[in-house]
């Protein structure tokens, strides 16, 4: 009986229309369908498990997220090898966030997979993302790194994101956060605090800013930079991926 043939005799008719999914999406076939359907189940629907865990796809999305800022990092570092860290940076940020994990996700056909309590993607879209992750979490456990990493390269930045128009698109995650606090009405405070630098620095008698974003009275998020610009992005960059996280969509 051939390989293919077994697989729909096994799968019923769910599992089958995901495992092609997976494979029309990755180019390889799944070995560990259920790390997929755990990678697909939001929060919303989960069960308890035991020792406080939930079969939720959380966990995966924590794994999904490092895999996938590594795997960028390195494309970019070959593919502009006299850029400097500062632009890498921001390059890496504009692939990996939400909004663009969102896009990714939306257009691959993830929203068709993913098991959520009824209008939890409709109220918030950072689901998406998530998912997003979470699946890249999956397909690094079943299949390794390399395999992850070749696919993030090969399927996802140069066969979903044009990079030069990319380069081009100015993002500025101080101006989403603000523009966001504003149209909710939320308390938003952005201070800057000096701090002495350490090491080498010390000699050169260089100091650094250090910014702190405070939410209704709480401090969510700090950044640090050599200048005020450079710290309270970093800081309102922090924001608002701590934000997301905890399913706000700033959008």
């Amino acid at each position: 009986m051939p390989v293919n043939t077994l697989k729909k005799f096994i799968l019923n008719t769910e599992d089958q229309r995901l495992f092609t999914f997976i494979r029309n999406v990755t180019g390889v076939s799944p070995k560990n369908l259920g790390l997929y359907k755990q990678a697909f189940r939001h929060s919303s629907v989960s069960q308890d498990i035991g020792y406080g865990a939930r079969n939720s796809n959380e966990r995966l999305e924590f794994l999904g997220d490092a895999i996938l800022s590594a795997s960028v990092a390195n494309y970019l570092f070959k593919k502009f090898p006299y850029r400097d860290e500062g632009f890498l940076t921001e390059m890496r940020s504009k692939i990996v966030s939400r909004n663009n994990l969102n896009s990714l996700s939306l257009k691959m056909g993830f929203e068709d997979f993913i098991d959520a309590g009824k209008d939890v993607i409709r109220h918030n879209r950072a689901i998406l993302g998530n998912t997003f992750e979470a699946f890249i979490g999956a397909f690094f456990l079943d299949k390794g790194y390399l395999v992850t990493e070749r696919f993030i390269m090969k399927r996802l930045i140069e066969g979903q994101i044009d990079i030069d128009v990319l380069e081009d698109t100015d993002i500025s995650h101080k101006s989403k956060l603000l523009n966001w606090a504003n149209r909710e009405r939320r308390k938003l405070e952005i201070n800057f605090l000096e701090v002495p630098a350490e090491g080498e620095d010390k000699s050169k008698s260089k100091r650094y800013h250090k910014t702190v974003v405070i939410l209704d009275g709480t401090q969510i998020a700090d950044g640090m930079g050599i200048s005020k610009k450079e710290a309270s992005e970093n800081a309102a960059q922090r924001a608002v991926r701590a934000l997301e996280a905890g399913g706000t969509s700033l959008s």
